[in-house]
């Protein structure tokens, strides 16, 4: 007898096919369904609507008779509330179990970015210019001011 006879013995591990796979869950069956149904919703969408509405949607799966959309923004938003009675029956008429719809807006493919800093180039002649007026003020603030300005000027346009 073994040491090890003690631990269970394991199977090696067997490749099914994805659809078996899927199929062998509950949760994975009711989310392969959600998509299908999210996938045919948004193409009946398309044709319901004007292109420039349509590619702008997205949708999320029927839940307790109730569609909701998501619009890009709140004038795409404002223009789907009008297009909402339309959607409804054409959806019910094409056998999907609704009672109403849901327009919320959720933008789409926006990112944060830092906003760049402006940076003002000025010609040769402008930065000579500043250093000659930073020579001819008073010694102050604003002749430093100038002066700074000028320096980096001159050599931006050396660059």
């Amino acid at each position: 007898m073994s040491r090890y006879s003690s631990y269970p013995s394991y199977k090696p591990f067997k490749l099914q096919p994805l659809a078996e796979f899927i199929s062998s869950s509950i949760e994975l069956t009711a989310l392969k369904d959600s998509i299908r149904q999210v996938a045919v919703l948004k193409t009946v969408l398309q044709t319901i609507l004007p292109s420039y509405l349509g590619r702008h949607v997205n949708v999320c799966p029927i839940q307790r008779q109730v569609l909701t959309i998501f619009a890009a923004h709140n004038a795409l938003a404002v223009r789907l509330h009008h297009w909402e009675p339309t959607m409804l029956t054409e959806l019910q008429q094409q056998n999907f179990v609704l009672r109403a719809i849901k327009i919320r807006v959720y933008p789409q493919g926006r990112t944060t970015t830092a906003a760049q800093i402006k940076q003002a180039r000025v010609s040769a002649a402008g930065a000579d210019s500043l250093r000659k007026l930073a020579d001819e003020l008073h010694s102050s603030p604003l002749q430093k001011a100038v002066a700074r300005m000028a320096q980096q000027h001159m050599q931006y346009s050396n660059c």
